[in-house]
C-alpha cells in the first residue's frame, strides 16, 4: 500500500519543482522586459557635440550670416538636450542594472529552494524503498522456510510433467518427419512422373521429327537420283536428235552423212531408264538393233535425196502402175517440161479431193513439205502418189518413215526427260 502513495508524492512534488521554475524565469522575463523598454540613443551625439563652433559673430553681420547663427543657436539647444538625454539614459541603464542583478538573485533563491524540496523528496522515496524491499526480504524468508516441502514435490512434479512433454514432443516430431519424408518423397515421384513423361514426349517428337527428316532426306536422294538420270538422259536424248537432224560428228561427216548409227546410244539410253515405266516402254519400241546398226536415215540426207526422186517422179508422173511403152515415157516427160508449178503456199490443214488425182498437184505440195523441213507431212502427201512415181518414191518414203519413227520416240523421251527434271526438281 505505501508504494502507490509514494508515487503520487513524488508526482506532486515533482509538480511543484516545475511550477517553481517557471515561475521563477516568468519573474525575471516579466521584469526585464518592464524596466528595459527605454530606446538607446545614437552614439554620435558625443562627436556631434565636440565639433560644433564656439566663437559668436557681431549683430551687423548680412542676413545669411545671421541665419547661420540662429541655425548655429538652435542646434546648440538640441546639443544640450541631447546631454540631458544621456544623462536620463546613463541613469536609466544604472537602475535596470539594479533591477536585473536583484531579479537574478531573487530566481537563485527560489532555484535553491526548489532543489531542497526535490532533494528532499528523492531522500523520502530512497528511505521508503529501503522499508518496503527489507519488509518484501523478510516475507520471502518466512514463506520460503515453509514451502520447502511444497517446492521440492513440485520441483518432482515439474521434472516427470517436463519428461513426459519431451517425450511426446520427440513423437510428435517423429511423426512430423515421417510424414513430411512421405509427402517430399511423393512430391519427388510426381514430379519425376510429369518430367519422364515430358521427356518421353521430347523423345517421341524427335523421332518423329527424325524420321521425317529421313523420308525428306531419301526423297531428296532419289529425287537427286532421278534428277541426275534424267539430265544423263536428257542429254543422250539432246544429242540423238541433233544427230537425226544433222548425221554425225564434223570428222565423220562424209561417212554418216545420208544415215548415222545410234547403236550405242540407245543402248545407253536403255541402261538410263531403271525404273521408270514409260522410259522402257519407249525404249522397247525402237526398231531392231540389226536395223539401227545399218544406220537410221538423217533428216538433212533425206531432203538432199528428195531432189532427185522428185524430179525422176515428175518425168513419169503419167506412167501407169502396169509400165508403159516407150513413148508413153517421152510424152510423160515431155509434158513435165510444159508443166508449170506455180508459187502456192500449201498447207497442212489443206482437204484434198481422192477422186481427182493430179500427180503433178501432189509432188508440188510434197515438195514444199520437205523444203519447210516437214517430213512427216510431205510422207503423208507421198503416200497418195500412184504410177511409176510411187515406185519411184517408195525407197524414199521406207527411210523417210523409219526416220520419222526413231524421232519421234527420241522426241518423247527427250520431253519426258524434261519433266522428270522439272519433277525431281526441289
Amino acid at each position: 500500500m505505501s508504494h502507490p502513495l509514494w508515487r503520487r508524492v513524488t508526482r506532486i512534488g515533482s509538480i511543484f519543482v516545475l511550477a517553481g521554475a517557471t515561475g521563477g524565469a516568468a519573474y525575471v522575463g516579466t521584469h526585464y522586459v518592464r524596466h528595459g523598454t527605454l530606446p538607446e540613443l545614437p552614439q554620435w551625439t558625443d562627436r556631434f557635440v565636440d565639433r560644433m563652433p564656439t566663437n559668436v559673430r557681431s549683430p551687423n553681420e548680412s542676413a545669411s550670416k545671421q541665419m547661420d547663427k540662429r541655425h548655429k543657436k538652435s542646434e546648440f539647444a538640441n546639443v544640450q538636450r541631447i546631454a540631458e538625454l544621456e544623462k536620463q539614459l546613463a541613469k536609466q541603464k544604472g537602475m535596470e542594472k539594479q533591477k536585473i542583478a536583484q531579479a537574478v538573485e531573487e530566481q537563485r533563491k527560489l532555484d535553491e529552494s526548489l532543489s531542497k524540496m526535490a532533494l528532499e523528496i528523492e531522500r523520502r522515496r530512497n528511505r521508503e524503498m529501503t522499508t518496503t524491499g527489507a519488509t518484501q526480504k523478510t516475507d520471502h524468508l518466512v514463506g520460503s522456510t515453509r514451502t520447502e516441502s511444497d517446492e521440492a514435490e513440485l520441483d518432482a512434479q515439474l521434472k516427470r510433467a517436463a519428461l513426459a512433454h519431451a517425450e511426446h514432443l520427440e513423437r510428435v516430431i517423429r511423426t512430423q518427419k515421417q510424414i513430411h519424408d512421405m509427402e517430399t518423397q511423393q512430391i519427388v515421384q510426381d514430379t519425376i512422373a510429369i518430367e519422364r513423361d515430358k521427356f518421353g514426349k521430347q523423345i517421341e517428337n524427335g523421332l518423329v521429327k527424325m524420321a521425317a527428316i529421313e523420308e525428306m532426306l531419301k526423297g531428296h536422294a532419289t529425287k537427286d537420283l532421278e534428277n541426275r538420270r534424267a539430265k544423263f538422259y536428257w542429254t543422250i536424248c539432246h544429242s540423238l536428235t541433233d544427230a537425226l537432224a544433222n548425221g554425225g560428228t564434223a570428222r565423220s561427216q562424209k561417212k554418216t552423212y545420208y544415215k548415222t548409227k545410234l547403236l550405242k546410244q540407245i543402248a545407253v539410253l536403255k541402261k538410263l531408264v531403271g525404273n521408270d515405266a514409260f522410259a522402257q516402254s519407249v525404249c522397247a519400241h525402237f526398231p531392231s538393233d540389226d536395223a539401227i546398226g545399218r544406220g537410221v536415215p538423217t533428216e538433212q540426207g533425206l531432203i538432199k535425196r528428195f531432189d532427185g526422186v522428185y524430179k525422176l517422179a515428175r518425168c513419169t508422173a503419167q506412167v501407169g502402175d502396169e509400165g508403159s511403152t516407150l513413148w508413153r515415157y517421152a510424152t510423160s516427160w515431155l509434158q513435165s517440161l510444159f508443166t508449170f508449178d506455180l508459187p502456192y503456199a500449201y498447207s497442212a490443214d489443206d482437204r484434198l479431193d481422192l477422186n481427182r488425182y493430179d500427180p503433178y498437184e501432189l509432188l508440188a505440195r510434197c515438195r514444199h513439205f520437205v523444203q519447210q523441213r516437214d517430213l512427216l507431212n510431205a510422207v503423208r502427201v507421198a503416200n497418195l502418189i500412184r504410177g511409176t512415181s510411187a515406185r519411184i518414191f517408195s525407197d524414199w518414203l521406207k527411210d523417210a518413215k523409219f526416220h520419222l519413227e526413231v524421232r519421234l520416240l527420241v522426241e518423247l523421251l527427250l520431253a519426258h526427260s524434261q519433266a522428270s527434271g522439272i519433277r525431281t526438281t526441289y
